[in-house]
C-alpha cells in the first residue's frame, strides 16, 4: 500500500494496518500505541507537544473494527482512525516507538 489515507463516508481516514505498513512497524505495536493513546487522551490534550502541533484532541476518532486474515481466516482487531497519523509520525520521527 502506498497511500496513508482514504475517504470513507466523506471522512478522511487511515487504519492501524496502513499505519503499520507505511511506518514499517509491527501491527500489534501500532494497536498497543493506539490503545495507550485512547486511554490517555485527557492527559495528552494538555501536553506541550499537542499544543505545539496544534492538534485539536476533540476531533480524534478511533473506531475498533476487525479484519479477517487472508492466511489463517481468523479475525483480528484493526482501528480506523482520523486525525491521529500526525501524532504517530511525529513520535516516530523522535525515535521513541518500537518497530
Amino acid at each position: 500500500m502506498n497511500q496513508l489515507v482514504f475517504i470513507q463516508n466523506d471522512d478522511v481516514l487511515t487504519d492501524s494496518i496502513t499505519i503499520a505498513e507505511m511506518f514499517d512497524k509491527r501491527h500489534d505495536i501500532v494497536l498497543r500505541d493506539i490503545r495507550n493513546t485512547i486511554s490517555s487522551l485527557g492527559r495528552l490534550s494538555k501536553s506541550k507537544e499537542v499544543e505545539e502541533m496544534g492538534i485539536d484532541m476533540g476531533v480524534l476518532k478511533f473506531v475498533e473494527t476487525y479484519y479477517t486474515n487472508q492466511q489463517n481466516k481468523q479475525p483480528y482487531p484493526n482501528f480506523l482512525t482520523a486525525k491521529w497519523t500526525g501524532c504517530y509520525s511525529s513520535t516516530i520521527h523522535k525515535g521513541s516507538w518500537e518497530k
